[in-house]
């Protein structure tokens, strides 16, 4: 007599979810809160753009220190949003970001 083990197949189905369209509140110190990874500067050395894993690039007047402008991107868990490297043209009008985005969105 022949026995059969009968073994139930799993079948993995991938899920990509979409991006959070809810907000997701912060507070805005007027700073970076979390390490810092690039500074990039215009070719006059007029402004400064910081890029930080705290999911924020910022633009600074450079003479004076003072923040411009915060732009942000989508956010979500972990690591998705953390910014590595930014970068400006050198007529100062164009920031160029970075870093884990859109893995969690497909």
């Amino acid at each position: 007599m022949k026995s059969f083990i009968s073994i139930p197949l799993l079948a993995l189905t991938l899920v990509a979810s979409s991006q959070p369209k809810s907000p997701i509140l912060r507070i805005e110190p007027g700073m970076h809160t979390s390490k810092g990874y690039k500074i990039s500067t215009d070719a006059e050395g007029k402004f400064l753009l910081s890029a930080s894993i705290d999911k924020t690039a910022r633009l600074w007047d450079a003479s004076t220190g003072t923040l411009l402008k915060t732009f942000r991107i989508p956010i979500g868990g972990t690591g998705e949003g953390t910014l590595y490297s930014c970068s400006l043209s050198p007529d100062g009008r164009i920031a160029a970001l970075s870093g884990g985005t859109g893995f969690e969105w497909d």
